[in-house]
């Protein structure tokens, strides 16, 4: 059953919602005092293996006088027509439909006087490749990938299930790629939805989040094959996505549903990068450190290169070990670089936040003393957001370096002893329409032969706060992690504004 209806699109769906809400709103209750209950205002359900189940109650008149008309229409359609899905009083609706978000409108016809009652829920269509935490690994000198679900349970080898194969080379970064658009392999159409994007150091990977399925590598992620091209790292820019390289950044537009693109990549920008990077909500834009031009880099969301213009910023020698930011709405914005130059370790901090764009002056620079135990860490991070904080890690320990004070403190969380601490990072997702699923971490990864260990923990006062609030556990050796949400495609900057 399909009748016309008013031309929908992404800017109408709010004013749908309401058109569908609005009918019956006319006072007519003293005729046909009808009432729906009983329908949330939002449903999750897998795609693919879940059957929607609805039963909602009815006031008001009796049921053989009643019609019924259950209506699912996606964010993405272009459609005229309502796709109804169900005439029955309650809806048993096995889900077979793309990954996405989408509206379910609910009407009720009272047939002896042909008014109606309606409301409306949204939907969001996921697979359990959706949501959950994301492990990058070596096994066997190949890319690999585990995820840990939202149910507590470890999948692993994701790559070799589902592609039948682990991905040439050994791992370099992983990272995702929210609401990229890209031409489908199978149909020739341009789709999108949330991406991972897999970096070894033989290949680039898009990958789709929500069937595991290749999207592009690095013989089609440009118009043409670059030769001798190494890929460093991945981000999303605002509403673009750029790829960083030892030839520059490339960038591609991908701002769904309102602008699709190829998901190709342009031409180069800026100089030579590196694979370490951060995204400046100050700046909006991706600030990397060039292991080229020695200096502080910049790609904006319209994939223009800049340099800072601090004469500081440009000459910053040696090797990066750690860029990073903190960001605070009353405190501004600070760049933290890690540095090891002539056998010390310096850590430059420049003021990113000032009104002149691209200033970014240097406002303090610390030699670390000799006694630190930060020449023997073996990886590092920051704080980015409560407190100015670096985390670095050396064998089972894990210390922490107050960047006002200048004061270094051993803050190992209990009960891991005899680990070996291979990676940290401050986590943090916010997006409040994500209810029940943010959460602020501090991510610890051990390794031990050919098994590796992440732990999450709380934190207070910047410092791991109590037993770790997730634990798992995997085969291989750990090389990255990121969390994915279906969320992150409701805007398409959720996964940068609200996510790092």
């Amino acid at each position: 059953m399909k009748n016309k209806i008013f031309a929908l699109s992404a800017l109408t769906a709010l004013t749908l919602t309401g058109c569908y809400a609005d009918k019956g709103n006319y006072d007519y209750d003293e005729v046909t005092p009808i009432t729906i209950e009983g329908i949330e205002e939002a449903y999750s359900v897998y795609s693919y293996e879940e059957t929607l189940e609805i039963v909602p109650t009815i006031k008001g008149a009796n049921e053989s006088e009643m019609e019924y008309k259950w209506v699912l229409w996606s964010e993405t359609s272009n459609s005229e027509e309502e796709n109804v899905i169900s005439t029955e009083r309650n809806l048993s609706y096995p889900v077979n439909d793309a990954p996405g978000s989408y509206y379910l409108f609910y009407e009720v016809l009272h047939k002896p006087t042909g008014l109606t009652r309606s409301t409306s829920a949204k939907l969001t269509f996921v697979t359990r490749f959706s949501r959950g935490w994301y492990v990058l690994k070596e096994e066997s000198g190949n890319t690999e990938l585990d995820l840990y679900t939202s149910e507590g349970e470890i999948n692993g080898g994701l790559l070799t299930k589902v592609l039948k194969a682990p991905l040439e080379g050994k791992p370099i970064s992983l990272s995702l790629m929210p609401d990229y658009s890209y031409i489908d392999r199978a149909t020739d159409e341009i789709s999108y939805n949330n991406c991972l994007a897999l970096v070894s150091d033989q290949n680039i990977w898009m990958i789709s989040a929500n069937a595991m399925t290749m999207v592009y590598d690095k013989s089609d992620l440009f118009y043409e094959e670059i030769p001798g091209i190494n890929f460093y790292n991945t981000s999303r820019v605002y509403f673009g996505q750029v790829v960083l390289t030892d030839q520059g950044c490339f960038y591609t537009m991908s701002a769904p549903p309102y602008s699709l693109g190829s998901g190709k990549m342009g031409l180069p920008e800026g100089a030579g990068a590196s694979r370490f990077d951060y995204y400046s909500q100050t700046l909006t834009a991706l600030v990397y450190y060039s292991n080229e031009t020695h200096s502080l880099q910049s790609c904006d969301y319209n994939g223009y290169a800049h340099d800072f213009l601090s004469a500081e910023a440009n000459d910053i020698p040696g090797e990066c070990l750690m860029l990073s930011n903190y960001y605070n709405s009353v405190n501004g914005e600070y760049a933290y670089l890690l540095m090891k130059e002539n056998g010390n370790i310096v850590l430059y901090v420049f003021d990113t936040g000032k009104t002149q764009k691209y200033n970014a002056p240097l406002v303090k620079k610390h030699v670390f003393d000799a006694s630190s135990k930060i020449y023997s860490a073996s990886s590092y991070t920051a704080n980015r957001g409560a407190v100015r904080f670096l985390y670095y890690t050396v064998g089972d320990k894990l210390y922490s370096f107050d960047i006002e004070t200048l004061t270094e403190k051993d803050i190992t969380p209990a009960g891991v002893s005899g680990e070996n601490f291979v990676y940290v990072s401050h986590r943090k997702w916010s997006y409040a329409s994500d209810a029940g699923n943010t959460f602020e971490y501090l991510v610890l990864a051990s390794q031990k032969g050919d098994n590796y260990t992440v732990r999450m923990y709380g934190l207070l006062g910047g410092t791991p706060d109590g037993s770790a609030k997730i634990e798992f556990s995997g085969t291989g050796k750990f090389a990255d992690i990121e969390y994915l949400s279906p969320k992150m495609n409701a805007d398409y900057f959720n996964g940068s504004v609200y996510y790092y």
